[in-house]
């Protein structure tokens, strides 16, 4: 058992590891930057989007009823912490609308169907 052969050895591979660590680094911080851009670039999409949604106007058709309150927005705290904690998480609880399939659909529901009504 030769015991300098041996420190050599583990000089070289620390070396390697050091290597190793650093191209990682450097990877995880083109990543990053990449990812850094696209959530610039969704912010912006997501500002556009509020801004045409808060124009809709749906007063001019006729609806049913069907929907009557709001549904309550809940935080997603777990799936928040789960994924870092940088960006909060919420959920529109659309399950709680009458009728069984809630959501969305309800809601499409009370304008297509006075719609039928409207047109015989």
């Amino acid at each position: 058992f030769d015991v300098d052969a041996k420190e050599e050895t583990t000089k070289g591979t620390d070396n390697l590891d050091k290597a190793s660590i650093t191209k990682e680094n450097e990877i995880l911080k083109e990543q990053n930057k990449a990812l850094e851009a696209e959530i610039k670039a969704l912010k912006e999409v997501n500002a556009t989007t509020e801004n045409q949604v808060s124009s809709l106007d749906f007063s001019q058709y006729s609806r049913r009823g069907y929907v009557q309150a709001s549904t309550p927005i809940e935080s997603m705290t777990n799936l928040t912490e789960t994924l870092g904690g940088k960006v909060n998480l919420y959920v529109k609880r659309d399950d709680m609308l009458p009728g069984a399939s809630g959501g969305s659909k309800t809601r499409k529901l009370d304008f297509c169907i006075a719609q039928a009504i409207e047109q015989g």
